[in-house]
This record gives structure tokens, C-alpha cells and sequence, in this order.
């Protein structure tokens, strides 16, 4: 999907994950919880949303590993 078209199909606060993301790749959910300002269950549905778009990956162990842009 290229990137002009992501603003259509992705929530204002689901853009504001993918900027964290882009400046600071690997950051765990309670990380982007904090740097958005929003609840961890609540980054948690987002980011399970992006996942489900294909934008994005986990990748490590889940105690330690991250959320990275695909």
C-alpha cells in the first residue's frame, strides 16, 4: 500500500503510532501508550490494528521484543 493512501484507512491515532515508530522503532506497547497519551488496552486495539493492515510487526520475545514499521 503506498504511504499516500495510509491516511485513509488509518485513525489519527493509529498515524500518531506509526510517527513514533518511525523516530523510535522497537518500542514496546506501554512505551506508545506513553508516548501517545492513550491507555495501554487502548494502544493495545490500535496497535492490533495496524498489525491486521499489515503496517506494522512485533517482533522479539514478548517480555522484551518491540513494534516495528513494515
Amino acid at each position: 500500500l503506498p504511504k499516500e493512501e495510509w491516511g485513509s484507512i488509518v485513525k489519527e491515532n493509529e498515524q500518531a503510532i506509526i510517527g513514533v515508530l518511525k523516530i523510535k522503532p522497537g518500542l514496546n506497547a506501554s512505551e506508545i501508550a506513553e508516548s501517545i497519551s492513550k491507555s495501554w488496552r487502548t494502544t493495545m486495539r490500535y496497535l492490533k490494528s495496524l498489525n491486521e493492515k499489515g503496517l506494522i510487526e512485533f517482533r522479539g520475545a514478548p517480555k522484551t521484543g518491540g513494534y516495528y514499521l513494515k
